[in-house]
């Protein structure tokens, strides 16, 4: 059983933070960190190299058009400009799919009846991500719109944790919902993401919040994909909106726990090697 204060330190940190928690002798996983496990990612190095191009192509055509002189200071800082340049772009990119993340947290919240109803964002490249998902919920869950409401919102940012055979991980799923279509109520998570494309990992952190909150109870139906549409800059074309349903199959329910006592068994080889 968890403590009182295990519980709260759950509470307070967000999904990626829960790799280097380490509850007594076993590591506290996040799923997020563990569902990178079946990605493909060889592509973070070329993307760096990119940006890093970018960059320099950017404060050099300055030096070329005479603009920018190179002294013995500035030289220094455009070197660091450039080696960060993969660094600002990702946050750059975190920092919008944070405010979408945000705004559609109240929203939710708003649709169970916990909270106001949010105003639109100020943002035009936040309005744009969170519209098709708003767009696609409202017929279905706002009672002013139809008589009956198919899509009932149960849980936003809800934390979820697995106990498995000497291992633990835990994480915050987005959203938690019903659906009911030809007379039957599926019991479903959700996930946002705002990154290009959609990518294996993601249905497999889906998985390991489905099995964590199978575990406590509640049986999952399938597993939902809503990539929203994002652009870096305000000239940036928009990134393309999907929805996408997984059911939550025996096979993945089986499976997906075994990724985190892999990466337990790790743990557990490095600290026999020290």
């Amino acid at each position: 059983s968890l403590s009182i204060g295990f519980i709260s330190l759950l509470l307070t940190l967000s999904d990626d933070d829960f790799i280097n928690e380490v509850k007594g002798d076993r590591e506290l996983m996040g799923c997020s960190k563990l569902s990178e496990m079946c990605e493909d990612n060889g592509w973070r190095i070329p993307w760096a190299a990119k940006m890093s191009r970018v960059k320099a192509e950017e404060l050099l055509k300055g030096v070329a058009n005479g603009e920018t002189v190179i002294d013995e200071i500035n030289y220094q800082e455009m070197a660091t400009a450039i080696g960060n340049a993969h660094r600002t772009k990702s946050s750059s990119a975190i920092s919008i799919g944070n405010a979408g993340h945000d705004w559609l947290e109240r929203y939710l919240l708003f649709r169970m009846g916990k909270g106001d109803k949010p105003n639109l964002p100020k943002s035009d490249v936040v309005k744009e991500s969170i519209t098709p998902f708003v767009q696609w919920a409202e017929p279905l869950s706002n009672p002013e719109k139809t008589k009956n409401p198919t899509l009932r919102f149960l849980a936003a940012e809800e934390v979820v944790y697995f106990e498995g055979d000497g291992f633990d991980y835990a994480g915050t799923l987005d959203l938690r919902f019903e659906i009911t279509r030809d007379g039957k109520t599926h019991h479903a998570i959700g996930d946002f993401k705002t990154a290009k494309d959609l990518k294996r990992g993601y249905l497999w952190q889906l998985a390991l919040y489905a099995a964590a909150v199978e575990q406590a109870g509640r049986k999952i139906d399938s597993l939902w994909l809503f990539k929203l549409p994002k652009r870096d800059a305000p000239d940036d074309k928009p990134t393309e909106w999907k929805m996408r349903e997984i059911p939550f199959t025996d096979e993945l329910r089986t499976r997906a726990p075994m990724l985190a006592a892999i990466k337990s068994m790790n743990f557990n080889i490095d600290k026999s090697l020290k």
